[in-house]
């Protein structure tokens, strides 16, 4: 009897962990309820049509199974904000990451490197040169709904033949009157390096409207990266914590944010219409969108790129058996036809 009862106790422990960044305990079952993460099961893939959500105010986002990739986020006047393809196609082929979950090589193969609790991790994926692992975007995600959460999921194999494992992913995201609620979440059954994110391409102006150049950007954030170490923003070209134009010159830096938990990360702003995004991560990558010129009918800054991340320096974490990884992105809109926002 002693063991059934020690086995709810953990599940009903795992079920009330806080959501916020981290690696938690996971429970044992099957499917996804809340936040509670277990081993996908194979089932028939998603749809390749693609899935809108649409909040009572009008904000509408955008989804394809094929990649569970971001495709497109409209505000209630119409404006399309987020840079991406128009044909669910066009997402297999080269593109700089275009509302794409990225697990950026560069930060998770150094984990392998490192010395772990059990001494065998192993990088998730060793074929993507470019940094966005192939396996995550180029993949038929399983989809379902909870209530207005739709729900991605996908099995990543994991280590090298013969001691191979699985990362289960799970996406959840869902829409208030004037957010965008991504949630990351991952289970392992072997130790793994995990730096997941999910990164777009924005223009609040709209994609055919004012350049980025004219926009105005702020960050509340108070480091950035240089030579591998983290600095004071004070008196450098990467402080943005007073709003200032995006400018013509070209943007790539990574910043940190002071304080823990979801916060304001970046504010971009035509003047009428305003997109913050919020996250739990610590670090956020900001570029002035050059890579555009890579995706077919997009033009170089057509969009500002930005992605939460892990801070500089800091390469993610070693994902162990029975925990589970979590990640929350929110983004926060405002312009015409939104209700008047009582959040001061």
């Amino acid at each position: 009897m002693g063991k059934p009862l020690s086995v709810f106790c953990l599940f009903c422990v795992a079920v009330i962990m806080t959501q916020t960044g981290c690696a938690d305990k996971a429970p044992s079952g099957k499917g996804v309820t809340n936040d509670v993460v277990v081993p996908n099961e194979q089932a028939p893939p998603g749809p390749l049509e693609p899935i809108v959500q649409t909040s009572r105010s009008g904000l509408s986002a955008t989804w394809i199974a094929d990649g569970a990739h971001l495709q497109s986020v409209r505000l209630p006047d119409g404006t399309q904000v987020l840079a991406g393809f128009a044909a669910p196609r066009d997402y297999a082929g080269d593109h700089p990451g275009l509302g794409s979950l990225v697990g950026r090589r560069e930060l998770s193969l150094p984990l392998a490197e490192q010395a772990d609790p059990t001494g065998e991790a192993a990088p998730v994926s060793d074929d993507a040169p470019s940094g966005l692992s192939d396996r995550y975007r180029a993949a038929v995600w399983e989809t379902d709904h909870d209530g207005e959460t739709l729900i991605f999921r996908h099995t990543v194999p994991v280590g090298r033949p013969p001691d191979t494992g699985h990362l289960d992913l799970t996406i959840r995201t869902w829409l208030t009157d004037r957010e965008l609620h991504v949630r990351l979440l991952a289970i392992t059954d072997r130790p793994t390096p995990i730096a997941l994110t999910q990164q777009g391409h924005w223009n609040v102006a709209g994609l055919s409207g004012v350049p980025i150049d004219e926009l105005t950007l702020q960050s509340p954030t108070d480091q950035f990266l240089t030579d591998g170490e983290t600095r004071p923003v004070e008196n450098t070209p990467f402080d943005l914590r007073a709003a200032r134009p995006v400018g013509t010159e070209p943007l790539d830096f990574d910043l940190v944010a002071p304080g823990e938990g979801i916060r304001p990360m970046v504010r971009l702003t035509d003047g009428l219409r305003t997109m913050t995004l919020l996250s739990d991560y610590p670090g956020v990558r900001i570029w002035t969108g050059e890579d555009l010129g890579r995706a077919r009918r997009l033009s170089p800054r057509a969009a500002l790129g930005l992605s939460p991340q892990y801070a500089p320096g800091e390469p993610g974490m070693i994902l162990l058996p029975g925990e589970v990884y979590r990640h929350t992105i929110i983004y926060r809109f405002d312009g015409p036809g939104f209700a008047e926002d009582p959040r001061p």
